[in-house]
């Protein structure tokens, strides 16, 4: 019900957790059998997690765990100040994953050919990962860890994306 519960349930569960926020990628690697879970957190009704913010004196977007790629897609503060990231969200996957599955997710899965790493990577995005003892901010060139391994402890969650914008000559 709320992010200090989801926290604590991660906490709790040491590891053997998995975070459900769109899906599209853990339920495809669970019903394979490339990942396990004893226990699915389902964080799609905590709120304020789906809220995408502009700082428009830091330049900086702020997005949240639950913001879906087509939410981004469509985003007017997007495509008129993160060109690049509306670009590639348009041309991710196919309308009913950028429908459903979130730019958090997609991060946490690390998959190496995924396009947002690279585009986050150009714009030097730094990413805000919880647990219920601390909270600690990681450049997205530090996020990345191995293929499909991030710098994620077993007890944290993604829970915001912080994008600066580009200079205007970039």
């Amino acid at each position: 019900r709320s992010l200090p519960d989801a926290l604590a349930l991660l906490s709790k569960h040491n590891g053997e957790t998995k975070i459900l926020a769109g899906g599209s990628e853990l339920l495809l690697l669970l019903k394979m059998g490339l990942i396990k879970a004893s226990h699915i957190i389902d964080i799609k009704k905590i709120p304020g997690l789906d809220r995408v913010g502009y700082d428009p004196q830091a330049g900086t977007i702020h997005i949240g765990p639950l913001v879906t790629h087509r939410t981004l897609e469509k985003s007017e503060i997007v495509g008129r100040h993160f060109p690049l990231l509306a670009e590639m969200e348009r041309d991710l996957a196919n309308v009913r994953i950028r429908n459903v599955g979130t730019l958090a997710g997609n991060l946490c899965f690390a998959e190496p050919h995924a396009d947002p790493a690279a585009v986050l990577a150009v714009y030097d995005a730094v990413i805000t990962l919880r647990s219920s003892e601390r909270e600690r901010r990681v450049a997205i060139k530090d996020f990345f860890t191995d293929y499909y391994e991030t710098a994620l402890e077993k007890n944290e969650m993604l829970t915001n994306i912080a994008i600066p914008k580009l200079p205007d000559n970039f």
